[in-house]
């Protein structure tokens, strides 16, 4: 794809997730304020109607165009993968979307809309005006490597959840908040129960944990033939196993003890982070560096 159609493709998307973002903070205060329509309660339960989310899938296909053009490139039946930072954040990004979209049709999730496309917005930005040279950071994937395929995949959607769940567990404690100051009870009123929003935290942190697990399971085996080098306790790998335990820390102590949604954001947002600085934080240095 020429480098104009990929810009094209990059601003579509963008202004696709404006007028998406701008929707649904519309239909948000509008719950606040009282005075949204049956009609739109009445057509998505979950909290949106259907017309933001409808956008943000437009937005998306635009944003897979964008993403596949940097991140993949097919030559004589082998298939390059660009782990750059710029190509990555746009790809993992398009993931991320793709799950909340996914996540919404049967999660109370949906007003997690005005967090998610601004931040997705911001990616995209980030992806395009990030300049450093990073034609040394591709490497080479052959299609017929099933394990590779499906390790890049859990990686990402190990990611993706996490993720999720940080925003989710963050909403959900300034919702905590206020509900203790008996504040802004409109507000609370716009979102999910609160035992609901905790639980979502969790079943979120899970299955990303469950993801992350398998992640590290097929690198740790299948190093030699996934990427051609016996394991190494790179940086990468050391945040990967920090993420995973302080995410098995949570989920643990919710078993065991009941841990509320407000004691495990901490934990959960520093295994978010982990994660962050395992890839991206990694990747932006060695490239400022390089």
């Amino acid at each position: 794809m020429s480098m104009i159609n990929s810009s094209l493709a990059m601003w579509g998307a963008t202004g696709l997730y404006c007028l998406a973002s701008a929707g649904a903070l519309h239909q948000l205060l509008s719950s606040v304020r009282g005075i949204s329509s049956t009609a739109e309660d009445s057509s998505n339960p979950l909290g949106l109607s259907r017309w933001p989310l409808s956008i943000g899938v437009l937005a998306w296909c635009a944003h897979c165009v964008y993403a596949g053009s940097l991140a993949f490139d097919y030559s004589e039946s082998v298939l390059t993968l660009n782990l750059s930072v710029t190509s990555m954040s746009a790809l993992i990004s398009a993931f991320l979307v793709a799950t909340f979209l996914l996540l919404c049709s049967f999660m109370t999730l949906s007003r997690l809309a005005v967090i998610v496309f601004p931040l997705t917005i911001a990616s995209l930005l980030f992806s395009h005006f990030w300049s450093l040279d990073s034609s040394q950071s591709v490497v080479i994937a052959r299609g017929t490597s099933t394990s590779l395929k499906l390790h890049i995949l859990t990686s990402i959607l190990a990611y993706t959840f996490i993720t999720i769940s940080t925003i989710q567990s963050l909403v959900y404690r300034f919702q905590e908040a206020q509900l203790k100051k008996r504040v802004k009870a409109k507000l609370m009123a716009a979102l999910p129960p609160l035992e609901t929003m905790e639980s979502l935290v969790f079943r979120l942190l899970l299955i990303g944990f469950i993801l992350l697990s398998i992640t590290l399971i097929s690198g740790s085996l299948f190093s030699q033939t996934l990427f051609g080098v016996p394991v190494e306790f790179t940086h990468h790998t050391v945040f990967a196993l920090l993420a995973w335990i302080l995410s098995a820390r949570v989920i643990y102590a919710r078993a065991i003890a009941g841990m509320s949604g407000g004691q495990a954001m901490p934990w959960i947002i520093g295994a978010f982070l982990c994660i962050q600085l395992g890839y991206f934080g990694s990747k932006i240095i060695w490239e400022i560096l390089n």
